[in-house]
């Protein structure tokens, strides 16, 4: 069975805004945009985290933290250069892409090894052969515009979002 993931945000006015992604296109997004900029890339990864998990991979402590609390790792600096990097750079590349990526990338069984082999921070994730590719760029683009709108809510309110998986 294929996995998604959610990110969520409700801001106690009864406004529950949420995105969800398809975990193979969540990975193609990460790959695609560390194929660009590594260290921005991981920042993206890095908002898509919960806080547990962010400490952990970053050799901080964890004290207070429990790794099954939903909420995302949440640093408003952090999230306005990940909006930044969306806007300025992922999407517009996405847009200019003529073909499927997982075709960019050989098909889906060399993008699966691809990513396995991928090094950095997209060691601490893995893709099976269950995962679904929603790789076409138009769907890509109007998933990431709104886990950007997303990501500024979260900004402009002061509250981390909630993620969480379904498998």
């Amino acid at each position: 069975m294929a996995r998604s993931i959610y990110f969520k945000l409700d801001d106690n006015q009864r406004n529950v805004t949420d995105v969800r992604f398809q975990f193979g296109a969540y990975a193609l997004i990460l790959f695609y945009a560390k194929q660009i900029d590594e260290s921005k890339a991981e920042e993206l990864f890095n908002t898509t985290l919960n806080e547990f998990y962010y400490r952990l991979y970053n050799n901080l402590s964890t004290e207070g933290y429990d790794s099954d609390d939903d909420s995302a790792h949440f640093d408003v600096s952090e999230i306005r250069r990940v909006i930044a990097f969306l806007d300025e750079q992922v999407i517009p590349a996405i847009d200019a892409e003529t073909t499927l990526l997982t075709e960019k990338y050989g098909g889906v069984k060399r993008f699966e090894r691809s990513f396995g082999n991928g090094g950095g921070f997209l060691k601490r994730l893995s893709v099976s052969e269950h995962e679904v590719y929603n790789d076409y760029p138009p769907a890509l683009i109007d998933n990431l515009e709104g886990f950007k709108a997303l990501l500024q809510q979260s900004a402009d309110t002061g509250k981390a979002m909630i993620r969480f998986f379904e498998f």
